[in-house]
């Protein structure tokens, strides 16, 4: 197998995320990469992949769409071009870089249910902004083997999303949400608006989208003093929280170790 395969095939293991600027390598390594034929009518026939430890893998995260409406501290430059409505500079509909179409993205996570993935996670950028996100949910529904469909969305767009998309066969969503302040919201993510995502949140769980999970990304001194308000926010519903740390690259190192909150 040549290098450019086993790092892509590493990328997915483990939960590993397809970024669309390597999903057109992706589309014909997954079918090719298999020493049995893949009928990806059937998806039968395919060679489970394994991680170098020997574990199988199954599951995969696929980014949709590099644009996001929000500009978050850690993530993106405020002038970033691919956040907000733009179009990355790109003309293919403002989808970013290099995108494919639904028919595409079924035609890899088709491959990958063939070679033993079961659980597909739809990521971006923000996922939500992906033009028929609820027509390429529906036809991962149809694809033999996958047996969970998730979403990690920063909710803003959800309220209006979630019934079609749980409707769709979407079984779950993971939401964003770094603050329950109002200002210290749209301060971390530069303009968002925490009532939407609160919309969001209960639009999801109307629609049965549980158990959900909001993913709390903790920096020092500024969000780290909510803990126990999210604790809070989650008893008697059907919702967890994870906090998760700075990560201390791109922008995140930027900020420095001073904004990392320790554990110890």
């Amino acid at each position: 197998m040549s290098t450019l395969k086993q790092l892509i095939l590493l990328r997915i293991s483990s939960g590993g995320n397809i970024s669309i600027p390597c999903c057109y390598q992706c589309a014909g390594l997954l079918i090719k990469t298999s020493t049995q034929s893949i009928n990806l009518e059937s998806g039968k026939g395919g060679k489970n992949m394994e991680d170098r430890l020997g574990r199988k893998i199954t599951y995969l995260r696929v980014s949709v769409t590099e644009r996001c409406n929000l500009r978050c501290l850690y993530c993106r430059p405020e002038s970033d071009s691919g956040a907000g409505d733009g179009d990355c500079g790109n003309s293919n509909g403002g989808l970013g870089a290099a995108a494919l179409d639904n028919e595409s993205f079924l035609r890899i996570i088709a491959a990958a249910a063939a070679l033993g993935v079961k659980k597909i996670r739809l990521t971006g950028g923000e996922p939500l902004v992906y033009p028929d996100l609820a027509a390429l949910v529906a036809g991962i529904r149809a694809i033999a083997g996958i047996e969970e469909i998730t979403l990690t969305t920063n909710g803003l767009l959800l309220a209006e999303q979630a019934g079609q998309l749980k409707a769709a066969g979407l079984d779950r969503v993971n939401i964003s949400m770094d603050s329950l302040e109002v200002t210290r919201f749209a301060e971390l993510t530069r303009g968002g608006d925490l009532k939407k995502v609160l919309q969001g949140m209960a639009a999801a769980m109307a629609a049965g989208l549980s158990l959900i999970k909001l993913n709390v990304v903790l920096v020092k001194g500024v969000n780290d003093c909510e803990i126990s308000d999210f604790a809070t926010l989650t008893m008697g519903l059907p919702i967890q929280v994870r906090f998760l740390e700075l990560m201390p690259f791109g922008i995140g190192a930027e900020m420095g170790r001073r904004d990392c909150l320790s554990l110890s």
